[in-house]
């Protein structure tokens, strides 16, 4: 697994040689921290997506001053996380990103390639919990809601600069100088939200005129057509304090991997935070590929995605 930067474009794991920014600027994830809490069993929505947030380090830094990046389409930047519950209110609008599925659900024995070749953006608002744990049944889902997530279901108001959207006639695609008709917004048909593979992309509102992180892409429902659908579910950094903290602290503070600490430190009375930590390992094949000792999981059922 990599870590990109630089690049909107949709790259696949074979071309990461061959494109010239991501040969210079994939980092290898060597690190990697979840709550403990946190069950890896995907054939179970309200397993898998319980806390669904990591933290993860790379083998060297970025670097984000001076040239570097000439052979990239932009120079990245460090984007702040919030850790405040004000900038998730409900009505709060926000953009969400990533290269996935426009509306489908791909078939598991489907081998089409339904991902987009650049990066997208759709403009969401926040949707009150109360309203949101209607559409899932589960009564697991409705705590996790209320525990970790960010809903969202209707159109948003702001574009990729965070400036208010006075036509909805035509939008811009992130990080480029096209303009395209508002109708081939890859959210106009489908609720404004994720579908397949946006997994793990960001939910970014403006604060002070600044970029936040408030949320990371999680779950989507998906109806009897095989299209996905929302209410959808962002995972809160906010609620997720003291977590994301803890892990950035010890990354910084220590490189003595005995020292970093297994529970976190929590307000007087409050249940202590427990991590689970992995090294990652890579290796060398006789072709000179470098592999890594994560797998890959299998594609969830349709059946786990229904909301229920």
């Amino acid at each position: 697994m990599y870590a990109i930067a630089g690049t909107d474009m949709y790259i696949k794991s074979h071309q990461l040689t061959e494109n010239r920014c991501t040969q210079a600027w994939r980092r290898k994830v060597v690190y990697t921290c979840v709550p403990a809490a946190y069950d890896l069993q995907y054939s179970q929505l309200a397993k898998w997506s319980h806390d669904d947030i990591a933290v993860l380090k790379v083998e060297k830094p970025f670097l984000f001053e001076g040239r570097a990046w000439r052979e990239c389409k932009y120079k990245p930047a460090i984007i702040p996380i919030n850790f405040d519950l004000e900038y998730e209110q409900p009505g709060t609008d926000a953009i969400v990103l990533g290269w996935g599925h426009t509306m489908e659900w791909r078939s598991p024995n489907s081998t089409v390639d339904l991902n987009q070749k650049k990066l997208q953006y759709t403009s969401v608002s926040i949707l009150d919990r109360e309203e949101c744990k209607k559409h899932f049944t589960n009564t697991d889902m409705g705590k996790q809601i209320d525990d970790y997530m960010i809903c969202t279901y209707h159109d948003g108001k702001l574009d990729d600069s965070g400036k208010i959207i006075t036509s909805r006639k035509y939008y811009h695609r992130r990080k480029s100088n096209t303009t395209v008709p508002w109708e081939r917004r890859r959210s106009s048909s489908r609720r404004n939200g994720i579908c397949q593979n946006d997994h793990g992309g960001p939910l970014v509102t403006w604060i002070n005129g600044t970029e936040h992180v408030i949320g990371i892409a999680s779950v989507f429902r998906v109806d009897q057509h095989s299209q996905c659908i929302g209410p959808f579910l962002y995972t809160s950094t906010a609620r997720n304090k003291e977590f994301v903290n803890c892990i950035l602290k010890d990354l910084i503070h220590t490189d003595d991997i005995e020292r970093r600490r297994s529970v976190c430190d929590q307000p007087e009375g409050a249940k202590s935070l427990v991590i689970l930590r992995r090294y990652i390992k890579w290796t060398e094949n006789t072709r000179g590929s470098l592999s890594s000792n994560l797998n890959i999981r299998p594609q969830i059922p349709i059946s786990q995605y229904t909301g229920k």
